[in-house]
């Protein structure tokens, strides 16, 4: 009877454990939140991009979902009819597309449009959905030249329901240069208010900044992050740099020069650790053999 008391006691004792394990592992599951995000791009005024980002988030830390399968679908319905394209996540959690050509009467018939992104599960990313509403808007550049200074105009348009467009009189434009890496301001401040006339004027504080073999450089207008606008993003030719030409320079003995042009002390240090190595091999092949004779000799 008292074995069975225990055994009793010892099955109370280890149930509350097994719970609460299985009450652990299911918190930590729910407390990694599935995080997706909708941004809109307008290149040039042409081309219409729907630019995501998937994140899990654990605690206070954010890491990039790989390998997410994300739906777009135009003005938030989910039919098969208004499907964007379907995409995969890299290994930064992004991804993009693109608004076929399939799709281009839907996406004139309106001036508003709210793209939804739904996304599958993949661990630790679960399933989840996001939206993004957007007002449909362009940039248009200008430039002004008076002799003395250079300066860059931009405007913000939206459309309005009758299809023209009106300048956008509040908001902020970022104005630069664009270059190898990254891009330039034109000024000593990266970004220019809109005014009461709906124009942005940048100056142009770059004189001397080389550009290609005809002096032209690429001035890029942008709206970051807009709430109603989403993202813009146009460039124009202009020929404010330095004219630069670029030597090939492909026939002097460089690193970038092919195998026939290689430099000299390139080759003489290749010779130098070939034959240094080839030298420590045959040292200890002569030892070898020396002390082989001597355990002969013995």
């Amino acid at each position: 009877m008292t074995k069975i008391f225990i055994a009793f006691l010892l099955i109370i004792s280890c149930a509350p454990g097994r719970v609460f394990g299985q009450t652990d592992a299911n918190s930590e599951t729910d407390a990694i939140e599935s995080l997706l995000y909708v941004n809109y791009l307008n290149v040039d005024n042409k081309y219409q991009l729907v630019k995501l980002e998937a994140k899990t988030k654990d605690g206070r830390l954010f890491k990039p979902a790989k390998g997410v399968k994300v739906k777009v679908y135009l003005d938030a319905d989910s039919s098969e009819a208004f499907l964007i394209d379907s995409c995969i996540t890299d290994e930064k959690g992004l991804a993009s597309v693109a608004i076929p050509a399939s799709l281009a009467e839907a996406w004139k018939s309106s001036v508003t449009h709210t793209f939804l992104a739904i996304a599958d599960a993949a661990a630790p990313f679960g399933a989840t959905h996001s939206d993004l509403t957007i007002s449909k808007a362009k940039l248009a550049i200008d430039t002004i030249n008076d002799g003395s200074s250079r300066s860059v105009r931009v405007q913000l348009l939206a459309m309005q329901n009758d299809g023209t467009w009106q300048p956008v009189t509040e908001g902020d434009v970022k104005v630069g240069i664009r270059r190898l890496t990254s891009n330039l301001s034109v000024g000593e401040e990266e970004s220019f208010t809109i005014d009461e006339s709906g124009e942005a004027i940048a100056s142009f504080d770059r004189e001397g900044i080389p550009g290609d073999e005809q002096g032209n450089i690429v001035l890029i207008a942008a709206i970051v992050d807009n709430d109603t606008y989403g993202n813009l993003q146009l460039q124009a030719v202009v020929p404010w740099g330095k004219p630069t030409a670029l030597a090939a320079n492909t026939d002097a003995r460089n690193l970038w020069s092919d195998r026939t042009l290689v430099p000299y002390w390139l080759l003489f240090l290749i010779s130098a650790i070939t034959l240094s190595v080839w030298a420590v091999v045959g040292y200890m092949a002569i030892q070898f053999f020396r002390m082989k004779r001597l355990a002969s000799a013995d």
